[in-house]
Order: C-alpha cells, then sequence, then structure tokens
C-alpha cells in the first residue's frame, strides 16, 4: 500500500509550473468568453438594425442567447474565483 503524496511535496518546481499552466487556460478561456460577449453584443447591435422585419425578431432571440450563455459563464466564473479566496 502506498501513501498519496500531495505534488507540492514531492516537487515545488513541477506543482508551480502546473498552477501557472492552469492559470493561463483559465485566463485563455476567460479572455474567448469576454470577446465572445464582445462579438455577441456587436452582433445585437446589428441584428437590432436587420432591414427585414420578420428575420430581426430571431436575429435578436439568437443574440439574445447567446449573451446570457456568455454571462452565466462569466457569473460562474466569479463565484468560483470569489469561493477560492482566502
Amino acid at each position: 500500500m502506498t501513501l498519496h503524496v500531495p505534488t507540492e511535496e514531492r516537487d515545488p518546481q513541477t506543482a508551480a509550473a502546473g498552477r501557472e499552466q492552469q492559470a493561463a487556460r483559465v485566463g485563455a478561456i476567460d479572455n474567448a468568453m469576454a470577446g465572445l460577449a464582445s462579438v455577441a453584443t456587436l452582433a445585437l447591435l446589428g441584428a437590432l438594425l436587420w432591414p427585414n422585419p420578420q428575420q430581426r425578431g430571431l436575429a435578436i432571440a439568437v443574440c439574445l442567447a447567446g449573451l446570457v450563455v456568455v454571462l452565466a459563464w462569466m457569473l460562474f466564473r466569479l463565484a468560483s474565483a470569489w469561493s477560492r479566496r482566502p
């Protein structure tokens, strides 16, 4: 039977590199979500100016749905970061 030793105790440098890599991935995901929010906002503005009124409602609904998903993700990230605070 072996005893599980946390990575931090075995090799602090490897653990630090793993944390940095994880932070970089999370930062990249957050940046992508912020970009998606920007694109969805611009698309919503474009949908509001859509020339065909029958398609305008569908375009606005799709853009709003995209914004809701992106904002929900951002709130989830904020809540998870808030809960990890010391």
